[in-house]
């Protein structure tokens, strides 16, 4: 029987000699008068071979350490231009783009090529939604998608079909309002919602539990209001609230 154990954390971080540190410290700052599409930024990602690729609210961006390029709706590589997420293929030499509203694109960094995911209504394997809040990538190559109102998402990349897990496919799934989500070395995928906790999602028994704050119940998570969800090196998944960060460990 499994059961669950939240842990509030508070971090203290003191800095000496902070004045001395100040004095040396070194920024380096892109903006749009270096080449950005946008100065607002909402990721940021390294591929293989540390260009950096930069999401923002007008398309997106990649800097090798000596140049910007641009990449838009108008050169035929997004679907949008005001993305959520950009995350670079851990086994392949591409990136993933979700946009807020127009769905996901493909980019293939070798010839400058993109392919756009899109709803379409008379294929039921194809992307369920167009609002796209957060990418993942498993370690067998596969891409999950995050969406809006519509629940979780899995891109196979051996068949190129998507497999959609909400409330229509899995028991006690909670689909709405997806903000986050991480993918546990369990297996499980752990999806923070907006105002509707976190759930816990098993893909192999096509069953999710959600889990939600009790103010009767000090381990419960302290809001509903959800903004990330982490995984660090040691499984543990880190829950970021509008009440403070949670420990969300599942424990035997």
């Amino acid at each position: 029987m499994k059961k669950v154990v939240i842990i509030l954390m508070t971090v203290l971080l003191t800095v000496q000699n902070l004045g001395a540190w100040n004095s040396k410290r070194l920024v380096k700052m892109l903006r749009t008068e270096n080449g950005l599409s946008n100065d607002y930024i909402v990721s940021v990602d390294i591929d293989r071979d540390g260009t950096v690729w930069i999401g923002t609210e007008e398309g997106m961006n990649s800097f090798d350490g000596v140049r910007i390029k641009n990449y838009t709706k108008n050169m035929g590589i997004l679907p949008g231009n005001a993305l959520n997420d950009v995350i670079s293929d851990r086994y392949a030499d591409r990136v993933w783009a979700a946009t807020q509203r127009f769905g996901v694109s493909m980019y293939d960094c070798s010839d400058g090529s993109a392919e756009i995911f899109v709803p379409d209504l008379t294929d039921s394997s194809s992307l369920i939604s167009r609002e796209i809040t957060h990418i993942e990538q498993d370690d067998e190559g596969n891409i999950w998608f995050s969406t809006f109102r519509r629940g979780i998402e899995k891109y196979e990349v051996s068949s190129g079909r998507y497999i959609h897990y909400n409330s229509n496919t899995v028991s006690g799934m909670e689909d709405w309002m997806t903000i986050s989500f991480a993918i546990g070395n369990d297996g499980k995928i752990y999806i923070g919602h907006y105002n509707k906790g976190l759930t816990v999602l098993d893909p192999e028994n096509m069953t999710a539990v959600n889990f939600c704050h009790d103010p009767e119940d000090s381990s419960s998570l302290p809001s509903d209001v959800i903004g990330c969800v982490y995984k660090d090196l040691d499984n543990n998944i880190w829950v970021g609230t509008s009440n403070g960060l949670a420990l969300f460990r599942p424990v035997e």
